[in-house]
């Protein structure tokens, strides 16, 4: 997977939210949230599919007992074709459906970390709904943050929820799982750093400071965070890159330009 130049992180800077931020500024501090503090009830709430057909059913039961060597009275083919007669009922797949729902949640969805970022800096409804209606700042950092803190992951879009099978071979499992998000967000040009819970799920993640290598200040910032912005790259040992986005008077898009420290 090729990986874009930069990502960057909005984020507002009132009511304590520059707190956190100033953390990840001067502590090189990022956190891993999971998919319950997101804005989209969608996110990494995937549907599971168990239809097949009763012989795709019978070899997976069949696989399952011979590879955890599972032993049983009876021939192996006749037991399971009598399960599986047994669950192939309309009323029995929705119920492991819903079951295997709230085990997804509660196996990935609830301890799995993400930090969500995007490629574009300049992206007017991007301001408005995580930079506190411009009056915040975006983050800017080099790729080199998608290979320390998580597995890179680009965000896919689509105007139906497809399925994971149980059944039969899908190639977008994970994806389907993790990153896949109604088209009304394709504006976000998301991607996700993804943190498992046996590298450490949700929680503070450490990057290196080089990874962050800039901060846009937001078009209608306060004066008060333009001040503490400069402060921050005064304080801190790596260089930061100053920027401010400012409103173009030729079309309804923003300019970003360099900025004194």
């Amino acid at each position: 997977m090729r990986l874009p130049p930069k990502f960057y992180k909005y984020r507002g800077m009132s009511n304590g939210s520059e707190k956190f931020v100033e953390r990840t500024v001067l502590n090189d501090e990022l956190y891993m949230a999971t998919s319950s503090s997101f804005n989209d009830p969608f996110d990494l709430n995937p549907v599971f599919s168990f239809e097949g057909s009763k012989e795709e059913q019978i070899e997976d039961y069949i696989r399952l007992h011979e590879k955890f060597g599972v032993q049983c009275d009876g021939d192996l083919r006749e037991i399971a074709t009598a399960l599986v007669e047994e669950r192939l009922s309309a009323d029995a797949i929705e119920n492991t459906e819903a079951t295997m729902g709230i085990a997804h949640r509660l196996a990935v969805a609830d301890v799995t970390g993400v930090y969500c970022l995007t490629t574009e800096p300049d992206n007017l409804l991007m301001w408005a709904h995580y930079a506190d209606n411009h009056k915040g700042i975006c983050l800017e950092f080099s790729n080199q943050i998608a290979l320390e803190v998580g597995v890179p992951m680009k965000v896919a879009y689509s105007h139906l929820r497809t399925p994971i099978r149980m059944y039969g071979a899908q190639e977008n499992s994970l994806e389907l799982s993790l990153c896949t998000k109604s088209s009304h967000w394709a504006y976000e040009e998301e991607w996700r750093l993804i943190r498992p819970q046996y590298d450490g799920g949700k929680g503070v993640a450490v990057f290196r400071p080089a990874c962050l290598t800039g901060i846009i200040i937001g078009a209608l910032a306060s004066p008060e965070t333009i001040d503490l912005v400069q402060c921050w790259a005064r304080t801190r040992k790596e260089p930061l890159r100053l920027s401010r986005a400012v409103l173009s008077k030729r079309e309804f898009a923003l300019e970003l330009r360099p900025f004194p420290r």
